[in-house]
């Protein structure tokens, strides 16, 4: 069906709305020019909506109409009202959307023939009503030829405020909207280029909303969209013609090229580009160009930018003006929806449950917290009692003190807990009364918070603070927080206790620069790199106890800053690390130790070699020199002197560990009594003596001479420290049991049972800058005449080549401890060795080999003396050939281990490979690289270290033979 046939009377298109718009869906200042009227009925014929010709056309007011049933008012011939009214049709049947007929009213005032349409329009969601548009008919070419234009053009307009007024109930967009009012403009001034910006008058700037151009234009100018001009070029500048047009509200057109070419250069701020303008606009042939405001009471709410190819007549100007003023209120009220629409989006967003309640105490609106609070829609909520509602959450006693707040324009707020179940929940309610003009008794705005989850988040920390409070307490790291003047404000007890105070409430009145450091410097560095960090982390600090001893610790802290970045204190943690420290100060020792003991042991394999001829060569002068002569006593000194230098590199040997002594199962406790004993009667009566020396400590693996010497030189060390003022020597004996921690600080130390010899004076103890040198070979505070400095170096010898530890401590002014840990040997293991000097000479037959020849001289001269056979050379691979040829003949073999070529060692595999039966003595004058796994693989019978005397050479020798046999 052509609703717009030019047979009948165009009918406007009112197809969307409810009667609650009739402004919305009547604009009423376009109306006014519109030839016709209409009324609206509802399904029991109730007249809900009139337009405003009624009162002219047939001489009655819409208050003698509205309310009435429609039959009553309008009484049609044709069919009689209501039951044969032909709008029935229209709400029973969808097939047919229009009804147009001629209709004679016949109860009022006017009489005559009119031409009637009807048609459906809905008034809810769920209720449709009927719209009759009503329209005086006549005959004559005249009459149709004097209206027909100006009926056509005033429909055309109401057709169009119509299509966007039935978008804006649709749910379009304000950009949707906006492309509507392009297109409506665009037919009305027939123009293909026209934009549409929005005014926004607090910041005085144009944004561009829409804009309609060529299609192959269109990408290059989305860019400007949503964006405000002035970004690009200052367009509402004074004097600008926009500017002028906004604040003035006035329509501009102009056809003049000289305002054309103006307008055009307001667009742009590029000198170079304005002399393209004139070209352009006659390529383009724009004859006229136009800015139309959209107003309201509040000011330009838009502005329309056109141009086109043809002129505008006045009365399309007025057209243009009509337009624009029922425009503006749809825009207002669009651009008041869609805040609108935002501020319901962010209060259904909102996680408190928002409600409205009106004066007469029914709910007026939810948001949707409100809503899924009580598991309800908000169409089972709105329109009910408040009581209703929030009776299992507020009191009923609490609504009388709300209204009384809210008669008193006060703001009231409550907190209420919930028990259901096992589930508590807690509440808090803030009601604000908004009360207006017209009412009497004020609006509620109820904001209700589940505070549940933050009263259990408040619980938890309740309960996290006793947790980290605890934790702050029983913690062993000190944690603590102090003021930027140096103040504690808080301390655990573990620093009490390290620092050694009486109580918390002692260190917050101390000065911790003056009190706690130990260098008060050492602070001020501490807030520069703090000040300027932010932080410290693990900077170690020297501070100081409450009696003045010194502890290293290593310091982690943070500055606690106000709003304005100020350091308003630090909270920090300090650990101890003085045990640390020293355990690492005792194992590189120990490392240095052993790199000395390492280049002592390959200076004393040289010098044994040397020892070894001039031993050998003396001995055997001896035999041949007259006893009692000058050359005897000459060769006698010669002897003594190189047995003294052999008892000096087995000093050097035992401190390097490479020396091996005799050692077997003792039990020390008689050694240590002995070298007290000794002691007493050589040190000074103003020295004291005190002793705890259990008999039954079991038995170590031990030289009992090197241990009378370790006794011996601590106490030597003791008395010098205490020979000024006098003293106390403490000397103990225990059995301790050494852990995991402590076994970690030397290499020598293994986790199990000990014997710990402690030596204690209380003497003027040792300088802490010299305490790391205190074992070194030779290092002495001693005068020349007192001491070689080979005491210390001596003990830490012999402690570590037992398989011990030795530490020491010390505090200047107040004495010094060295504790030795000796391994304890199991019961089992516990076996007296007893030693055989029994002296026997032999007729065997020997090889001997040794690089050096005038050892091999030396040896080979001593063996003959003592009856042997002896076949010597200096070369392995010789002493091969003559085991080769002579094997059955040769009883012993004695070789170097050090030899070019081949090894002592490896001699001995290729001799056992033509016989092994053939015992064998190795000797050499350095034995780092022999263990007794190495010997017994080799099949060594014995093994010796140079320099060895005579009778120790003929001693072995018996005992190796003796055992073959």
């Amino acid at each position: 069906m052509d609703r717009y046939n030019e047979s009948k009377p165009p009918s406007p298109p009112f197809n969307s709305g409810t009667s609650e718009l009739q402004e919305l869906l009547f604009p009423e200042k376009l109306l006014e020019y519109f030839p016709g009227i209409f009324y609206i009925r509802d399904t029991d014929y109730n007249l809900i909506s009139i337009s405003p010709g009624v009162d002219k056309k047939f001489g009655l007011s819409s208050e003698e109409i509205l309310g009435k049933k429609c039959y009553e008012v309008f009484q049609h011939s044709g069919w009689s009202c209501p039951d044969e009214c032909p709008g029935n049709v229209l709400l029973t049947s969808s097939e047919q959307d229009e009804i147009s007929t001629r209709t004679v009213i016949s109860n009022i005032p006017y009489t005559g023939v009119m031409n009637l349409t009807i048609r459906p329009i809905p008034l809810s969601e769920e209720e449709y009503g009927l719209l009759f548009y009503l329209q005086e008919h006549k005959t004559g070419k005249r009459a149709s030829d004097s209206s027909e234009g100006e009926i056509e053009e005033l429909y055309q307009e109401l057709k169009l405020i119509d299509e966007i007024n039935q978008a804006t109930l649709k749910g379009e967009t304000l950009a949707q909207i906006t492309t509507r009012i392009t297109e409506a403009y665009g037919k009305l001034v027939g123009s293909e280029s026209l934009s549409v910006y929005f005014y926004d008058k607090q910041r005085h700037q144009l944004t561009l909303q829409k804009i309609s151009i060529d299609p192959k234009k269109q990408q290059m100018i989305e860019k400007l969209v949503g964006r405000p001009l002035k970004d690009f070029v200052p367009i509402l500048k004074e004097g600008s013609i926009f500017n002028r047009v906004i604040q003035t509200g006035q329509i501009f057109i102009t056809s003049e090229p000289d305002e054309i070419v103006k307008i055009w250069e307001e667009f742009t701020n590029k000198d170079y580009l304005k002399k393209f303008i004139r070209p352009a606009m006659k390529i383009l042939k724009i004859r006229t160009i136009g800015l139309i405001p959209i107003t309201s009471r509040e000011g330009t709410l838009a502005l329309i930018k056109f141009q086109t190819r043809q002129e505008i007549s006045s009365k399309l100007l007025k057209r243009l003006k009509r337009f624009g003023e029922q425009l503006a209120k749809t825009l207002i009220r669009i651009q008041s929806e869609e805040k609108l629409h935002k501020l319901s989006r962010a209060i259904d967003n909102i996680s408190s449950a928002i409600m409205i309640s009106g004066n007469q105490g029914e709910i007026e609106y939810v948001n949707a917290a409100f809503s899924e609070g009580l598991g309800l829609k908000s169409s089972e909520i709105i329109g009910k009692k408040l009581v209703e509602v929030l009776s299992s959450y507020i009191p009923p006693h609490f609504y009388k003190e709300i209204e009384e707040y809210a008669n008193k324009g006060k703001e009231w707020r409550g907190e209420f807990s919930l028990q259901k179940g096992s589930l508590k929940k807690w509440l808090s309610i803030r009601v604000t009364p908004l009360k207006f003009e017209s009412e009497e008794a004020p609006n509620l705005i109820w904001v209700i918070d589940d505070q549940t989850r933050h009263k259990m988040i408040l619980e938890e920390l309740k309960k996290s603070e006793e947790k980290y409070r605890k934790l702050f307490e029983e913690t062993k790291d000190v944690v603590y927080l102090s003021s930027p003047e140096g103040r504690f404000i808080d301390i655990n007890r573990a620093g009490v206790e390290l620092f050694g105070y009486a109580s918390k409430e002692e260190m917050l009145n101390i000065d911790i620069a003056r009190d706690l450091y130990a260098k008060p410097e050492d602070r001020e560095k501490f807030i520069q790199i703090i000040a300027r960090e932010g932080h410290v982390v693990d900077q170690e600090v020297e501070l100081k106890t409450k009696n003045g001893q010194l502890l290293r610790v290593l310091l982690t802290a943070t500055a606690a800053r106000d709003q304005n970045g100020k350091i308003i204190g630090y909270h920090g943690i300090m650990r101890d690390i003085t045990e640390k420290r020293q355990l690492e100060k005792q194992l590189l020792h120990s490392q240095k130790m052993e790199a000395i003991g390492t280049l002592a042991g390959g200076i004393a394999h040289d010098f044994n070699n040397v020892l070894a001829a001039i031993l050998g060569y003396s001995e055997l002068a001896l035999m041949d020199a007259p006893h009692g002569s000058r050359l005897y006593k000459n060769l006698d000194e010669i002897y003594q002197a190189a047995l003294r230098a052999s008892q000096l590199v087995q000093q050097i040997l035992t401190f390097s560990r490479q020396k091996e002594e005799e050692r077997r199962p003792i039990q020390i406790h008689s050694i240590i009594k002995e070298a007290l004993k000794l002691l007493r009667a050589s040190l000074p009566a103003t020295i004291e003596i005190k002793q705890n020396i259990p008999s039954n400590c079991g038995y170590v693996e031990a030289n009992p001479t090197q241990i009378h010497q370790v006794i011996m030189n601590l106490c030597t060390n003791a008395y010098h420290a205490m020979r000024q003022k006098g003293g106390v020597l403490k000397v103990k004996l225990e059995n301790v049991t050494i852990d995991e921690k402590i076994a970690s600080i030397s290499p020598n130390l293994q986790t199990g049972d000990y014997l710990k010899i402690t030596v204690k004076d209380t003497g003027h103890g040792i300088d802490p800058e010299i305490l790391d040198r205190i074992f070194e070979p030779f290092f002495t505070t001693k005068t020349p005449d007192e001491g070689t400095g080979m005491g210390l170096a001596m003990v830490h010898g012999i402690v570590m080549a037992h398989k011990g530890h030795i530490q020491v401590d010390s505090t200047p002014g107040k004495g010094t401890t060295f504790s030795i840990f000796l391994p304890i040997v199991p019961d089992a293991q516990v076996q007296r060795k007893q030693a055989n000097y029994s002296v026997q000479r032999g007729n065997e037959h020997i090889l001997l080999v040794d690089d050096e020849r005038n050892i091999v001289e030396v040896d080979r001269q001593i063996l003959e003396n003592f009856g042997y056979k002896v076949t010597a050379t200096t070369s392995s691979k010789e002493a091969i050939n003559i085991f080769k040829k002579h094997f059955k003949d040769i009883d012993l073999v004695i070789t170097d281990l050090t030899m070019p070529g081949m090894t002592g060692l490896e001699l001995a595999a290729e001799l056992k490979k033509i016989c092994s039966e053939v015992p064998i003595i190795l000797i050499s004058g350095y034995n780092e690289m022999v263990s007794f796994e190495n010997l017994k693989e080799a099949g060594i019978a014995r093994f010796i270290l140079k320099p060895f005397t005579a009778f120790q050479l003929s001693q072995t020798i018996r005992e190796v033979i003796t055992h073959r046999n």
